[in-house]
């Protein structure tokens, strides 16, 4: 009886291993659903969501697909695991590599180092007499298990803290919540602007700019937003910096009144660029409060005086994405105006600095 019931569950543990396969086909769902996308700024290499499930795919297929290693590994056992979780786990390693670049630099060469001196001793073995075809087989089987089992503990960690604490999403910059107060003094009258603008707009000085780290432009970038809202008469946004998808430099989600801004944009781009978006996104900061906060069933709302306003009520109800038609992107009216505003704006901005200098 004891003895049947054994070997059942040998044979459960088993198949439960050969299941683990479903792991990275499973993330690959999840990566469809959800995308991720990863930024290596010292490398300026990008994984965007396309990206990502093609990565994912080139390291899951040709690893599972290679008839040594899946003999070597596919036995039932825990190796089995750890062979299949792999390629999900060196995803997750370059989601940490986004946070922690360095780190995950020094880890990456470290077990490149470990891996090789690994190779050379059980070459040095393996020469010190000769090895039958089925020796040969048990040691090469050695060889890879040792590889997997020694790249599995390297990368523990890391990937275990981008899947828990990082949630298996990029790195995100936010500004320090003093950068969130409105400006004090009179740096919103008429009579100061822009000149009152000037010790702010430094940081936007391309030598300048370029000596910054993320968290410093991102600041500068919420300063920036808080005072160009301030001036008109909105609650400030909050500056958030982020990999976006493809071709998006910047968006503003008016349910919480918050402005992402690529990462790629504001690491690579000149200055001039980033302010320019930084204002676009802020004056849809304000379209948006205007739509949220006009009395549509007011008389005054269908005077002329409310007439770019119902145009931008009308434009947010059948907004065009970029992503669908980008000449009728550009010439709906909220996209018009954003941009007008951010051309005006960054001009006088540019001057005050130019002016400065």
């Amino acid at each position: 009886m004891f003895s049947v019931l054994k070997s059942l569950l040998r044979r459960a543990k088993k198949h439960w291993f050969r299941f683990t396969i479903l792991i990275p086909i499973f993330y690959l769902c999840d990566l469809i659903i959800s995308p991720v996308q990863i930024y290596l700024a010292p490398l300026h290499l990008t994984f965007q969501s396309g990206a990502g499930i093609l990565l994912v795919l080139l390291l899951t297929v040709p690893w599972l697909s290679s008839r040594s290693w899946n003999n070597a590994m596919c036995n039932g056992s825990w190796f089995q695991l750890l062979y299949h979780v792999m390629p999900f786990q060196a995803v997750l390693f370059l989601i940490f590599a986004d946070h922690h670049f360095l780190i995950a630099a020094v880890l990456a060469i470290a077990l490149t180092v470990l891996l090789l001196l690994l190779s050379i001793a059980l070459n040095n073995h393996q020469k010190r007499r000769p090895r039958t075809r089925r020796e040969q087989w048990v040691e090469d089987t050695i060889r890879r298990r040792l590889s997997v089992l020694l790249t599995f503990a390297v990368l523990l960690i890391p990937s275990g803290i981008a899947w828990f604490q990082y949630d298996m999403q990029s790195v995100q910059y936010w500004a320090d919540q003093s950068s969130l107060s409105a400006p004090d003094g009179d740096s919103d009258s008429e009579a100061a602007w822009p000149e009152s603008a000037a010790p702010l707009l430094r940081s936007f000085e391309e030598e300048r700019w370029k000596s910054l780290s993320i968290r410093e432009r991102t600041d500068a970038l919420q300063r920036l937003s808080t005072l160009e809202a301030t001036r008109l008469g909105v609650d400030p946004p909050t500056v958030t910096v982020l990999k976006l998808s493809p071709f998006i430099l910047g968006s503003h989600k008016m349910t919480v009144n918050l402005i992402q801004l690529d990462l790629q944009h504001v690491t690579e781009d000149p200055a001039e660029n980033v302010l320019y978006t930084c204002l676009h996104e802020t004056f849809h900061s304000f379209q948006d409060y205007v739509i949220q906060n006009t009395d549509w069933d007011s008389p005054l709302a269908a005077s002329a005086y409310f007439e770019k306003a119902r145009a931008w009520k009308a434009n947010s109800e059948f907004y065009v994405s970029s992503n669908l038609n980008y000449d009728a992107y550009l010439t709906q009216p909220l996209e018009e105006d954003a941009n007008a505003f951010a051309k005006e704006e960054t001009a006088l901005l540019l001057s005050v600095l130019s002016d400065q200098s």
